[in-house]
């Protein structure tokens, strides 16, 4: 269990003044890289690779191997990364604020934890939330092959993973990440944490509980243990989708657990996963209010539009080939309508037709019928998914393509390359008109709720139906993001049932819908219960 003594591990720690009042006499947050504006997390984040004239004079067998490499290093920032990284910003150092090293409750709390591992005490799972507001979490739901890892990984790279206080004897993990399991299960999930921090540090976490034999009860204490002693500022969970909802408790335990972590050590979990987690989520809400605090963030294929044209336009400039070939409207298009909008896809459509030309010699000049070529020979397995999302066949991407369907969230561009300062202020100074203009258009929290399932996909007369019943039930002192998320549970939950149902809402007149709602909601009952009541749901027997 113990650290590896013969290397050096993490960056000394180096403090600095905070601005913010409450941040002053941390440790914890002093060490942390100063906290950037917008204009910064741009220019840190974006990358525009070039490539010199003396490696397009490279023979095509060498230039090959730097298609992949030079391609994949792109990056081109919009709103959504500033967001994400405020996010990051704020939930470590308010993590931190109740973990100051200096604080003597802090050293009393790490001798509780480990003497509840000595005893072998069973896990106390903690779903009261601490205080008013206290600290919390966020979920973030984007595509499959739309960049939420390789956004959250770049953004990530901004601090320094391992920090070491000299003086203190400690050592601070600003983040950790970890996969869940394919079986959706905790002890699982609580031995990639250890793989995962044994990696970072070189200790033998994993495998001191693998001689043990630990069971799920002391795994538990023991990976709370190392979250409050190593001062871990953020815990990612990748993957969430995975969480089982068939195997007995197997999801409602997993988020339980991360909401105890974030009541109990007021240490912040970021959930990471396709539109697939969302029915997981909506299943478990009354356990997951905590884990979504911040506010849920919900990332779609680009849409055809400025915002593709900017990303392709700084994608198409990495040509490897000996006759650059100008990017155009139908180059534009046809990008578009091969990739439907999925960054993945199109920056491999683009790295294999170059890697075609190249091989194919002579002038290697890219052309559509080349991109239409490649799309045939290397997508044949992407093909169904792919004309699924062109025809929008909700059905299909249902059954079987579920984590490429979209959430009807627009990618808003921040602005385009190459870019000035002053560019950059104004675009800046217009999202954030913008965001005011919304703010006063949707003066209610019924309206911004309405507004936000709306641009999830929701039919106008159901969002206004789910936000007056999610309104009803948790309150308008929630914020609409909370208000959105249990209202947009109600839509799962009738997708869920319209399978084995004769009778669904959709087949009752609006004011019985209305009324029904109301009932759900004013009886404390779960809208299912009600409508197996009123014969609209026929629960099919269980063998």
């Amino acid at each position: 269990m113990s650290e590896n003594k013969n290397k050096e591990i993490g960056v000394p720690a180096h403090y600095i003044d905070q601005i913010i009042p409450d941040y002053k006499g941390n440790p914890l947050i002093e060490a942390l890289p100063h906290i950037l504006t917008k204009k910064e997390v741009y220019g840190k984040l974006a990358h525009y690779p070039t490539i010199s004239q003396e490696i397009k004079e490279l023979d095509g067998v060498f230039r090959i191997h730097l298609i992949r490499p030079t391609i994949k290093s792109y990056f081109q920032p919009f709103q959504e990364h500033i967001e994400l990284e405020q996010k990051v910003s704020i939930c470590m150092r308010q993590g931190y604020f109740d973990r100051n090293p200096l604080d003597p409750k802090q050293i009393q709390r790490l001798y509780e934890s480990h003497s509840k591992i000595v005893n072998k005490e069973p896990y106390e799972y903690c779903l009261e939330e601490q205080g008013e507001e206290g600290h919390s979490g966020t979920v973030f739901i984007g595509s499959s092959g739309i960049g939420k890892s390789t956004s959250m990984d770049k953004i990530l790279s901004l601090y320094p993973q391992v920090i070491s206080h000299e003086k203190l004897t400690r050592i601070q993990i600003t983040y950790l990440k970890v996969k869940c399991t394919y079986n959706g299960g905790l002890k699982g999930l609580c031995f990639n944490f250890f793989k995962e921090l044994d990696g970072l540090l070189g200790t033998k976490h994993l495998e001191y509980v693998t001689k043990k034999r630990l069971g799920v009860e002391e795994l538990t204490n023991y990976m709370e243990h190392l979250a409050s002693l190593y001062c871990i500022g953020i815990l990612i969970i990748d993957e969430i989708q995975l969480l089982s909802v068939q195997k007995s408790g197997g999801a409602k335990i997993v988020l339980n657990f991360f909401a105890s972590l974030i009541n109990k050590i007021s240490l912040p979990v970021f959930l990471i996963g396709t539109p697939k987690a969302i029915r997981v989520l909506a299943a478990e809400f009354s356990n997951i209010r905590r884990l979504t605090g911040d506010g849920p963030q919900f990332w779609d294929p680009m849409k055809n539009d400025k915002t593709w044209r900017l990303y392709l336009e700084g994608l198409w400039r990495i040509q490897l080939t000996k006759t650059f070939t100008p990017l155009t409207d139908e180059f534009v298009n046809l990008m578009y309508e091969e990739s439907q909008g999925i960054i993945d896809v199109a920056m491999k459509l683009f790295r294999f037709s170059q890697e075609k030309v190249i091989n194919k010699g002579g002038k290697e000049i890219i052309t559509p019928q080349i991109i239409k070529q490649v799309k045939k020979e290397k997508f044949t397995l992407m093909e169904k998914a792919l004309n699924a999302l062109k025809e929008d066949n909700g059905a299909m991407l249902e059954d079987g393509f579920e984590d490429i369907k979209p959430v009807k969230r627009k990618v808003i561009p921040l602005n385009q390359n190459p870019i000035t300062k002053e560019d950059l202020r104004k675009a800046l100074e217009a999202i954030e008109l913008q965001k005011l203009e919304k703010e006063v258009v949707h003066e209610t929290k019924l309206d911004k709720t309405i507004a936000k399932l709306i641009g999830m996909g929701i039919g106008k007369k159901k969002a206004k139906r789910y936000a007056q019943l999610a309104i009803e039930e948790l309150g308008e002192n929630e914020t609409e993001e909370k208000l959105a998320f249990k209202a947009i549970s109600f839509e799962f939950s009738r997708q869920d049932t319209m399978g084995n149902s004769q009778k669904t809402i959709e087949d009752r007149p609006d004011e019985d819908d209305e009324s029904l709602l109301t009932a759900a909601a004013s009886d404390g009952e779960e809208l299912k219960d009600v409508l197996k009541k009123k014969g609209f749901i026929q629960v099919p027997s269980i063998e």
